[in-house]
């Protein structure tokens, strides 16, 4: 399939499961060096915002079969 059949603006592969993300949310003491991509840059997913953390898990589940 192909992003424009999806009707998304583009893809983000990621290699972190949506656990693993809920898991930084709950102890971030734990997960500090876990970075993500996001629109263009990188970033330590335990600094980034509560929303922006679950904007992220959430597009870790488009596709899913």
């Amino acid at each position: 399939m192909r992003e424009v059949d999806l009707k998304i603006h583009h893809c983000l592969f990621s290699l972190v499961s949506s656990e693993i993300l809920r898991a930084a949310q709950e102890k971030p003491e734990d997960y500090a060096d876990l970075t993500v991509r996001v629109a263009g840059y990188v970033a330590y997913f335990t600094r980034l915002g509560r929303d922006v953390q679950k904007s992220i898990i959430a597009r870790t589940k488009h596709g899913a079969a």
